[in-house]
């Protein structure tokens, strides 16, 4: 049988559906994968979870071993390969290894100065600066649009410039003050926060009273590392210049051009 996304899907959803009532003899007992199922594969029946061999990165390893007890208690065995040093090195140093194991995950190889980088976690970090920390002086928890003109209106009168405050929480959260980073790339990082504050002010400002900060048509924080960026439409055709026409035209649409 060829293994396809569609058998991947069935095979799935058969696991999803296997319950408490279903007869045990009618049930999934085993799933032999690869790599892919620690890939946002969440099924919370599997909890014994046998792995052969051990993955290149700390990373891979983390991910793929969290598959079991998802929801329950589980179990993972790691198979090592007696030939391979580096495997005998993790098992004879198991303890050690699993005690400082998030300490020994590659860094994820993103500058946290980029643009892009910025537009999607500014709006996370001012809904948590307004929620966490500006709420505790404020009357009220700022959770809507009209709490945060309330807001600023209060601190207004009182002499106290909220925007210059949160454009500086939210410059050293970034880290354009960190001498550590070259002085362009702050400078650059400066003027994308400030950018993407006055957006998203607007929005705040703007928007029906009632409606929360953390809504998707006003700051929608991101929630998720998959949530990047909306992905353009690939189809397949004969010829190979009419796919990237596609593309391009899906681009500049996107663009408003």
């Amino acid at each position: 049988m060829t293994l396809t996304m569609d058998v991947i899907s069935e095979t799935i959803d058969r696991v999803d559906a296997d319950t408490r009532n279903r007869q045990f003899s009618a049930k999934l007992h085993s799933i032999i994968a690869t790599s892919l199922i620690s890939h946002g594969v969440d099924l919370e029946r599997i909890n014994a979870f046998f792995m052969a061999g051990m993955p290149s990165k700390q990373s891979e390893y983390i991910q793929a071993s969290s598959r079991s007890a998802r929801s329950h208690a589980g179990m993972v065995f790691c198979v090592f390969r007696p030939n391979d040093l580096r495997e005998r090195s993790q098992y004879q140093y198991f303890i050690q290894n699993h005690t400082f194991l998030n300490h020994l995950v590659d860094p994820v190889p993103i500058n946290r100065l980029t643009s892009k980088v910025i537009e999607r976690t500014v709006p996370g970090l001012l809904a948590g600066l307004l929620l966490c920390v500006h709420s505790q002086r404020f009357s009220s928890t700022i959770y809507n649009c009209k709490a945060y003109r309330d807001y600023c209106a209060d601190m207004t009168t009182k002499g106290i410039d909220v925007r210059r405050e949160l454009i500086g929480q939210l410059q050293r959260m970034v880290g354009v003050d960190w001498n550590y980073f070259p002085l362009v790339a702050r400078q650059k990082a400066d003027a994308v926060i400030n950018s993407q504050f006055d957006y998203c002010e607007h929005l705040l400002q703007s928007s029906a009273g009632e409606l929360k900060i953390k809504d998707e048509r006003v700051l929608n924080p991101l929630t998720s590392f998959r949530d990047i960026e909306e992905g353009i439409p690939l189809m397949p055709a004969t010829e190979t210049g009419w796919i990237f026409a596609s593309v391009e035209t899906s681009f500049h649409q996107s663009q408003g051009k």
